[in-house]
């Protein structure tokens, strides 16, 4: 026996709609996905499974799976990464200059950027400070 793939697609699309893959030893994943193909589902025969939600861009909002990870982004207009907290307890902020560059990064773990370069929190609050001034 050989591994068999399923595929359904969205109508009057090639994007795929649904996907389950069944192994050689009867194990499957199944997938399905929205007509952007951004992955909202997973599922494996073993119990695991994962959720996620995007928003109109395709950026991906939230993810939570059968293990209790969670994860949360928000975005700005223009798609870049603002914030990202998981059920870790990590998180992280990034703020970003009119032309889309990222100018500054904090994060949980203690780290610091300001334009890419890692600096002391009273760097990067300096920094911060006197860009809102």
């Amino acid at each position: 026996m050989q591994t068999q793939t399923i595929l359904y697609y969205h109508i009057n699309s090639d994007v795929i709609a649904y996907k389950k893959v069944i192994n050689d030893d009867g194990s499957w994943s199944e997938y399905t996905y929205d007509d952007k193909g951004n992955r909202l589902t997973y599922k494996e025969s073993n119990g695991y499974w994962e959720e996620r939600t995007y928003d109109e861009e395709g950026n991906l909002l939230t993810l939570k799976n059968s293990v209790g990870f969670w994860e949360e982004r928000t975005y700005d207009e223009e798609g870049n990464l603002l914030t990202l907290k998981n059920s870790n307890g990590y998180w992280s902020e990034r703020t970003y200059d009119k032309s889309g560059n990222q100018l500054t990064f904090k994060n949980s773990n203690g780290r610091f950027e300001i334009k890419g370069k890692s600096v002391s929190k009273q760097e990067f609050e300096a920094f911060v400070d006197h860009a809102e001034k």
